[in-house]
């Protein structure tokens, strides 16, 4: 297991494998680097005052357990495998480009109690699915844009404007007004939901 608390900043130079869990915890921004991967089983990425990862520089994880991000203001982050989400918060915008699919990774205790996998104000979901038919992912966000090679299940807790396009069914659960901004694409061999 691996814990660093209480440290200025975090630039990934190089890949960094933990065999078990890791508890990363800094005052400022955590970056990614160039071909650098962060590997663990569970892993808690903290940054108190600025910002995990980039725009132009997503900060790479692979995670066999579950994931926990928080961002004073954005998180940037991306996965060459499929990723259990327990929560990722950050208060203007968070970038999720995940590969395989994004699961739901919450607790019972977490879903029963309707506490969302993803709160922020703009979300940005890329890669390849994110939930599955059976455990959509839960959101309290105001915009969602996607890019998708396969599904997506969202629900959200308020209003949602959406845009993007999806290679497979797309099912919004929104329990205020839905306003799809755009044209919204929907491939799929059968009828998508929207």
């Amino acid at each position: 297991n691996l814990t660093l608390r209480d440290f200025g900043s975090l630039a990934l130079g190089g890949d960094l494998d933990v065999t078990g869990d890791a508890v990363i915890v800094a005052r400022n921004s955590l970056l990614g680097g160039t071909g650098a991967t962060l590997s663990a089983r569970d892993l808690v990425l903290t940054s108190q005052q600025g910002n995990i990862g980039a725009e132009d520089l997503l900060f790479d994880v692979l995670v066999t357990g579950k994931l926990v991000a928080q961002a004073v203001t954005r998180v940037f982050l991306s996965s060459a495998g499929s990723v259990n989400l327990d929560r990722v918060t950050a208060s203007a915008a968070v970038l999720l480009n995940v590969a395989g699919v994004l699961r739901d990774g919450r607790s019972t205790v977490d879903r029963t109690a309707g506490r969302a996998n993803i709160t922020t104000t703009a979300l940005d979901l890329r890669g390849g699915s994110v939930g599955t038919d059976l455990a959509a992912i839960s959101a309290d966000v105001a915009t969602l844009g996607f890019a998708l090679s396969g599904g997506l299940w969202l629900t959200d807790s308020g209003d949602l404007a959406a845009k993007g396009t999806a290679g497979a069914s797309v099912t919004l659960g929104v329990s205020g007004d839905l306003t799809v901004s755009d044209a919204m694409s929907v491939t799929t061999g059968g009828a998508g939901t929207r």
